[in-house]
């Protein structure tokens, strides 16, 4: 990497606008790869034409009864959608959004008990199109039409990158639309690409408002550069924490993946990461965007989020570090396939005593990461919030929370690629593969169960497999054993 890496640049404001890949390296090849993703600098200009597809989608949608969205990806493909759906929410006649990042078959099935098929729109968003959750749920609900009496095609939307196999399928198939998004805008960059800009126009909200956004090298030479500054400056010494103080949270699921995923890896000085820790209690409380003027509710968030994004391109910069590439996800990738393969089962659970072992031997510096393949529902969310508190209390450590298997999209790669200095404490719910519970995955050998209980294994294996120190658990009744937990922790 080049000499950016000791002493951040004057122009960085300018050249970040000019997509100037040597601002990150010096390095030719490097170079090359940092040119083909920042395409995200400008958005959405240059989407003028997806973004009058998206809102003809959205005007058939309306005309044809379409209630309900359901938005089938993972990482960045569904996150900025997830943050529109739950913050602006839907306009007056215009259909909810659920955006599903998940192989959990009981979220699946609860999900599909609420659907009225007839009446609902899936949106499959892939980059590459070969992502394993969102392929088995697009064959799940291909298959759900299909059964349930409903032409497919008329019932799918794609969201992909050129050329990719999802979206010459859906040609094929005749499905209702089809959008291809510029390549060269990474996942967890493509917010205010057609990733995020499709469901904002499904729920009702003009996207074609945000092409009054500009941005100038003098704003970006600010405030910007300045918490670049110290950010960079902080993972330098150390993990750097980052304090999530956004008063709705699918905005801090949204900010984790895109800080941790683009900072936690190998730089020319070791491994280096921004963990970013939600604020246990937000300063504000959340505004009411649903209820803005048209138009100031989506532009509001998309400024934040684009903020936000430069934010994290730039710290990157004086680290020597290239913003763009995860490489260190595909490793728990690799070892769920092999568990797949090799018709393997979960591993044994440790036991209480191995956490405490664990805990008592966190460093200064290090952290707690809760990694929860459990169900979410009102009581479970209650109890590894509570669960975060009394670990944090105890330990002195920041503690985050990741969900199953969408943080392996985030956060996992600055587990794995980061500073070694974590704590992970996997938690695991009752089987997911029983009769009434699983669902078979069409055209794969694997059912849906199976998938999501080899994706935590492949996980702890690919941790331990770093020699990070790995605690599991299995909660059979989780609500209550996390309640359990939550007292042994805090020795009440």
């Amino acid at each position: 990497m080049s000499d950016a890496a000791e002493t951040f640049p004057a122009d960085a404001g300018a050249r970040l606008l000019a997509g100037d890949p040597s601002l990150w390296t010096d390095d030719p090849a490097v170079q090359a790869e940092i040119a083909d993703r920042l395409g995200w600098v400008h958005l959405p200009h240059g989407l003028e034409d997806g973004l009058a597809q998206a809102r003809e989608l959205a005007e058939t949608a309306r005309a044809d009864g379409i209630t309900h969205v359901v938005l089938c990806g993972m990482g960045g493909s569904s996150l900025a959608a997830e943050v529109f759906a739950e913050v602006l929410g839907p306009t007056e006649g215009s259909p909810r959004l659920t955006a599903l990042d998940t192989t959990d078959p009981r979220r699946i099935r609860a999900l599909d008990a609420e659907l009225h098929l007839a009446r609902t729109l899936f949106i499959v968003a892939s980059k590459s199109g070969s992502t394993v959750e969102t392929d088995a749920l697009r064959r799940h609900y291909t298959a759900r039409l299909a059964t349930g009496g409903e032409e497919p095609s008329v019932h799918l939307v794609a969201i992909t990158d050129p050329g990719s196999d999802l979206g010459a399928a859906a040609r094929a198939e005749g499905w209702r639309a089809v959008f291809e998004n510029p390549a060269d805008i990474g996942g967890r960059f493509s917010a205010l690409s057609l990733f995020g800009l499709v469901p904002a126009a499904l729920l009702g909200h003009d996207p074609a408002v945000l092409l009054q956004l500009r941005h100038t090298a003098e704003e970006i030479d600010g405030e910007l550069v300045s918490r670049a500054t110290a950010l960079a400056e902080s993972a330098r010494r150390g993990l750097a924490i980052q304090m999530l103080d956004f008063p709705h949270r699918p905005l801090q699921a949204w900010a984790e993946q895109l800080v941790a995923e683009s900072t936690g890896k190998a730089s020319p000085d070791g491994p280096v990461g921004v963990l970013p820790v939600p604020e246990p209690s937000p300063s504000e409380a959340p505004p009411d965007l649903s209820a803005a003027p048209p138009g100031v509710g989506l532009l509001t968030l998309a400024a934040l989020m684009w903020d936000l994004e430069a934010l994290t391109a730039l710290t990157c910069a004086p680290l020597g570090i290239n913003p763009f590439d995860q490489p260190d996800v595909e490793s728990a990738k690799v070892a769920t396939r092999a568990v797949l393969e090799d018709d393997e089962r979960r591993g044994a659970p440790d036991s209480a005593g191995a956490l405490d072992a664990a805990l008592g031997a966190i460093a200064p510096g290090g952290y707690v990461a809760l990694l929860s393949y459990l169900t979410p529902d009102a009581d479970v969310d209650a109890g590894l919030e509570a669960l975060r508190t009394e670990l944090a209390e105890r330990t002195g450590a920041p503690v985050t929370i990741g969900q199953g298997p969408r943080y392996l999209h985030s956060t996992g790669q600055l587990h794995k690629g980061g500073p070694p200095v974590g704590t992970f404490v996997v938690l695991e719910g009752p089987d997911a593969t029983g009769e009434g519970v699983d669902l078979p995955v069409p055209g794969r050998p694997y059912t849906f169960g199976r998938l999501f209980q080899a994706q935590a294994e492949g996980d702890v294996r690919a941790l331990r497999a770093r020699a990070l120190t790995v605690v599991r658990l299995r909660l059979d009744d989780p609500a209550v054993d996390l309640a359990r937990l939550g007292e042994r922790v805090s020795g009440s």
